[in-house]
């Protein structure tokens, strides 16, 4: 990854947020939960069309919530980790089998298609439920870290003459 300025102080801001769920956030390529270091990875830079596949999805299911892509996909990836205890070792297995198998099946760019897929398994309907619920239920909290999360985007894009 290249060297990005102002990298620390968006996780810094992260962190602090996410610290209440006993896991740690990383700047990475893409969102993703890493449940056997309890952490998740963000990311500015996540396929658009995969953020607006998620975005339906999620607003489908909980139109009263109004929160920013960044926040769904954080709360989403944690809610991976707050819901794992739910399955068995075996399920969690077969649905990241299943999972890469869709991917190599489809190969396709019809991200509305893998989307319907992909959110239909078990694990991926219960981080969105549960990040849904989150939100529903500490919208002053979410409205906070939202206010500082924006501040801490601007300055990162400032930084690094990106275009918000």
């Amino acid at each position: 990854m290249s060297k990005l300025k102002g990298r620390k102080a968006l996780t810094k801001v992260v962190n602090e947020f996410v610290e209440q769920f006993g896991v740690t956030a990383k700047f990475g390529k893409e969102f993703q939960a890493v449940p056997t270091k309890n952490r998740v990875d963000f990311t500015l830079a996540e396929n658009e069309e995969l953020i607006k596949q998620f975005m339906e999805n999620a607003e489908m299911r909980f139109p009263q919530v109004h929160a920013h892509p960044f926040i769904w996909l954080l709360l989403h990836e944690i809610g991976h980790m707050e819901t794992i205890h739910y399955f068995t070792i075996e399920e969690q297995w077969r649905f990241i089998n299943k999972k890469k198998k869709l991917y190599k099946v489809l190969k396709t760019d019809d991200y509305a298609l893998v989307s319907e897929w992909y959110q239909l398994f078990p694990d991926e309907y219960m981080a969105t439920l549960w990040a849904g619920n989150y939100m529903m239920e500490h919208t002053e909290e979410v409205a906070k870290f939202n206010k500082k999360l924006n501040k801490a985007i601007m300055k990162f894009c400032k930084k690094n003459k990106i275009t918000p």
